[in-house]
């Protein structure tokens, strides 16, 4: 977020914060209310009665929120989609609060709920104050979590091939039937790997298709969550209890579903990019048909 929306002046302070002393940062977009809908946010962003701004509201689900140093968050300066802004802040700030919320998963992550009450906002901690509205705030948001979601396949990806390689490890042999249900996971997880290389590429290259890269991000949560069940399976009904790195992984890959956006919303952008697709196509399929007809 900040190689993307900040000036030099900024880079070079964060940066150089992150290389002077060890430092937990976060990125705070989620509300308790309105989930990742970045055009709902209420978290606002009001001017200070002696300059610069005051930041009042709440974040939820944030990771590290609770003991970062240092992280970004999105927050409304104005009303409609140009009205949204990205600030750094100091977790030292007067007014700023966080506290862990209780996990069964992802325990290292320090999952997080974050307070904003009139913390002080300076104008230098604006990122994108030298941009347009249309190129800062909610274009920060959305160039991030098209960016994030690739890495979150990958991050899938890796727990389910690490699943059926611990399977493998633990039960060298297995029935014909078992044989094939395996490879049918490792088969899904070669397909959607495959297009994730593809679509981190065309990331790489400035071409961004939300519909792919949405699809492949919901495909490789659903893959995990099943190469998971089946190893838990083939190992049998005590699984879980005799082996706990299987047991950790089994709850750690269902937050996946969870993050940069459930399958449902993936599937409604590769739906809605469907119809659009088809709709281009229409007029030229209708004068083939008219010119058919004609002749």
């Amino acid at each position: 977020m900040v190689q993307a929306l900040a000036d030099e002046q900024q880079r070079q302070r964060y940066f150089g914060r992150l290389a002077a002393a060890p430092t937990h940062t976060f990125f705070a977009l989620t509300e308790p209310a309105k989930g990742s809908a970045a055009l709902e946010l209420e978290t606002t962003l009001t001017p200070a009665p002696g300059g610069g701004w005051l930041l009042n509201g709440a974040k939820c689900y944030i990771g590290n929120g609770a003991r970062a140093q240092l992280g970004v968050v999105f927050c409304r300066r104005a009303p409609g989609p140009w009205g949204i802004e990205a600030v750094l802040l100091d977790t030292s700030a007067p007014g700023f609060s966080g506290e862990l919320l209780p996990t069964v998963g992802l325990r290292g992550a320090r999952i997080s709920r974050l307070r904003f009450q009139d913390v002080a906002v300076a104008p230098e901690d604006l990122l994108g104050a030298d941009r347009s509205p249309s190129r800062r705030g909610l274009y920060g948001a959305t160039y991030i979590l098209y960016r994030f979601r690739p890495g979150i396949a990958a991050m899938a990806l890796g727990c389910a091939q690490a699943a059926c390689d611990y399977l493998r490890t633990h039960r060298a042999t297995l029935p014909r039937q078992d044989r094939h249900r395996l490879d049918g996971v490792l088969d899904r997880i070669a397909a959607v790997r495959h297009r994730t290389y593809a679509v981190a590429a065309a990331v790489d290259a400035g071409v961004v298709d939300v519909a792919g890269i949405g699809a492949v991000k919901a495909r490789a949560a659903r893959v995990a969550e099943d190469a998971t069940r089946l190893v838990a399976e083939l190992l049998g009904p005590a699984s879980l209890i005799e082996h706990p790195w299987l047991e950790k992984t089994y709850r750690d890959v269902r937050a996946f579903e969870l993050m940069e956006g459930t399958t449902n919303l993936h599937t409604m952008a590769a739906f809605q990019s469907l119809l659009r697709s088809r709709t281009a196509l229409q007029p030229a399929a209708q004068r083939a048909v008219d010119g058919a007809a004609r002749h």
